[in-house]
């Protein structure tokens, strides 16, 4: 799938601003590698509101059309890695102009 977008919250991992997480990422791969991670995945990344605030979903764009997956684990370390709670996890399709409506326009409201 070749996303347009990437909408998620911006997640930290062990206190560590999202720039450090991206290099951090970056770090184990070939020059090729960093290139094509950064192109196809870190460059669509976008945050759909600079408040400090925890939505707990990720949401992709292609063709007008968002895959949105929401879940009540936390996108951090602790919630993906060390959690051994049990979480909800939601997924479901809509149009872009209703996930503006009905996500992105309530997130710039808060």
């Amino acid at each position: 799938m070749n996303l347009e977008t990437i909408y998620t919250d911006p997640v930290s991992r062990n206190g560590q601003r999202m720039t450090q997480v991206k290099q951090s990422l970056l770090k184990g791969h070939s020059a090729d590698e960093q290139l094509f991670i950064e192109y196809r995945i870190l460059n669509k990344i976008t945050y759909p509101s600079t408040k400090n605030i925890s939505c707990n979903f990720i949401a992709g764009v292609q063709n007008g059309i968002v895959e949105l997956l929401l879940t009540s684990a936390t996108f951090d370390y602790d919630g993906l890695k060390k959690s051994h709670s049990l979480s909800s996890v939601s997924i479901t399709k809509m149009s872009q102009q209703d996930f503006q409506a009905n996500f992105l326009d309530k997130l710039a409201e808060v």
